[in-house]
C-alpha cells in the first residue's frame, strides 16, 4: 500500500471520509494540481472503462485539503442556481 502509515492513522482517528464534487475531470486534475504542490499525499483513481480517465483522488487529511476543497459541494447535493 502506498501510503500504508497515512492510512493506519486515518482509520485509528477518524475513519471518516467527505465526498465533494467537481463538474468534470479538467477541475478533479486542477485539485490533484494544487494537491501536489501543496504537498499533500495522495491517490488518483482511474476507469478503464472510460478510457482511463480520471473518476476520483483520495487527499491526505487535513487543514490544506480542507482548504483546497472548502468551495465544493459535497457529492450527490443537488445545487440550484443562483
Amino acid at each position: 500500500m502506498q501510503w500504508h502509515s497515512l492510512v493506519r492513522s486515518w482509520m485509528d482517528s477518524s475513519n471518516n471520509l467527505v465526498v465533494v464534487a467537481v463538474p468534470d475531470e479538467l477541475a478533479l486534475a486542477e485539485l490533484i494540481t494544487q494537491a501536489v504542490e501543496e504537498g499533500i499525499a495522495h491517490t488518483i483513481v482511474r476507469e478503464p472503462d472510460f478510457g482511463n480517465s480520471i473518476t476520483a483522488v483520495a487527499l491526505e487529511a487535513g487543514k490544506t485539503a480542507s482548504r483546497l476543497c472548502a468551495n465544493m459541494p459535497c457529492a450527490g447535493r443537488v445545487l440550484v442556481p443562483t
